[in-house]
């Protein structure tokens, strides 16, 4: 027979593939309820640590710390999303050129002179 920590181990095996899978099709919105579901799993297990099989335990944490550089990807991912739509945005409102010299020049953007009628 199962312990509640043996079956915890096995359901955070799983949540943790899920939480893989998730994040390389790009499925943020999933991820706040498989931290709660992890979070719960994680509760179960510090219930009975001695009753854990310490190699699947130990084939859990590499499985975690492989999510870890994926999150950290991820996180990547996101921040170079943002600057680039920053970047994007900003165009519309300045032009970052050169001087005769080559040095950098930023030409702000003053109000429209143009009229436009209906």
């Amino acid at each position: 027979m199962r312990n509640d920590a043996a079956d915890a181990l096995e359901s955070l095996c799983r949540l943790v593939a899920d939480e893989r899978g998730a994040l390389r099709a790009g499925d943020l919105a999933s991820l706040p309820a498989i931290a709660s579901a992890k979070e719960a799993l994680l509760s179960r297990l510090t219930s009975s640590p001695e009753a854990l099989d310490l190699r699947r335990l130990a084939r859990l944490k590499a499985e975690a710390q492989g999510l870890g550089h994926i999150l950290q990807a991820a996180a990547r991912g996101v921040a170079a999303a943002r600057a680039r739509i920053e970047a994007v945005r900003g165009a519309a409102d300045r032009l970052d050129t050169y001087d005769a010299r080559g040095r950098a020049l930023n030409v702000a953007a003053g109000p429209s002179t143009v009229e436009r009628r209906a």
